[in-house]
């Protein structure tokens, strides 16, 4: 990272404790104004978007802005949003996301199958209870409504909370470990660890671990922020649109099944291989270019 970005009065420290805790403030906000609208005889789908919305803003885009903006001295080269992204590194970012569906299939229904030692059941059923919970409340948005309805969600829950997360996390939080001797491989590792147990859901913690490390190669290779917004944005999208379409009590879609079987799963090893070379090479690839 170019040291010319970065105010060199505030240390590591300090700018991951500014950060959070704009972040903690943000939520606590955010908490406030949520409490207020279900006091209102305001329609519970309109609520749930309105909170979204609220936290979008207030708990990621903001905090990562009001950061960026006291530890650099260009918000947005530092965000690295002052660059428009290649067709090729878009291109590769689909590309890679549809060549891992099949192990991270594998790797969603190897994390909701876990169950916990007999000593530890009642944090187990607190843990499933708390996500079945949540479902329900994505569940109760998405599910039962309209085009006009689903394309709103779409632009709420795909759109506006892809774009905030990533400026949060590979914008603000990911570029704060670059700003220090870390590797960069820790680094993405890291935030991508972060990105998921902030998300407070332990049955989808690794999936979305692999998923937060995939945006943050994206960043790493084409040096767009835009690109991992693009993943993200596709990957939300895709998850509304899906459970959109498939009826509760039912069995899956096709496309969530495939990896998954009872015997060895060789494609879903083809897929997690695959997509290993792939992250690799591309890597290499944009690095030359980029140089």
């Amino acid at each position: 990272m170019d040291s010319k970005l970065l105010n060199s009065k505030l240390t590591f420290g300090q700018r991951l404790t500014l950060l959070f805790s704009c972040f903690i403030l943000g939520l606590i906000m955010t908490t406030l104004f949520v409490l207020i609208i279900n006091s209102t005889s305001l329609a519970p789908q309109k609520g749930i978007i309105i909170s979204t919305v609220l936290q979008n803003v207030i708990a990621f885009i903001l905090p990562a802005a009001i950061t960026v903006v006291f530890i650099s001295s260009n918000a947005l080269q530092f965000l690295q949003l002052h660059k428009a992204p290649s067709l090729k590194a878009i291109a590769a970012m689909i590309g890679t996301y549809l060549v891992m569906i099949p192990a991270f299939n594998l790797l969603v229904d190897w994390n909701k199958g876990i169950t916990f030692p007999e000593s530890l059941s009642a944090i187990e059923q607190y843990l499933r209870a708390a996500e079945n919970a949540a479902e329900a409340v994505t569940n109760s948005l998405i599910q039962n409504n309209g085009p006009l309805a689903l394309i709103l969600v779409i632009l709420t829950v795909g759109v506006l909370t892809g774009f905030a997360e990533e400026v949060f996390f590979r914008g603000a939080l990911l570029r704060i470990f670059e700003s220090r001797p870390v590797r960069i491989h820790a680094a993405i590792w890291i935030t991508a660890v972060v990105f998921s147990a902030m998300h407070m859901q332990f049955f989808g913690f690794f999936p979305r671990i692999v998923l937060g490390a995939l945006f943050g190669y994206a960043l790493w290779w084409s040096g767009s922020l835009w690109v991992p917004i693009i993943g993200h944005i596709l990957n939300n999208s895709m998850v509304v649109i899906l459970n959109h379409i498939h009826t509760p009590g039912t069995p899956p879609l096709a496309i969530d099944t495939i990896g998954i079987t009872n015997g060895f799963p060789w494609l879903a090893l083809a897929s997690a291989v695959a997509t290993i070379v792939i992250a690799v090479l591309l890597s290499r690839y944009f690095k030359r270019i980029n140089a």
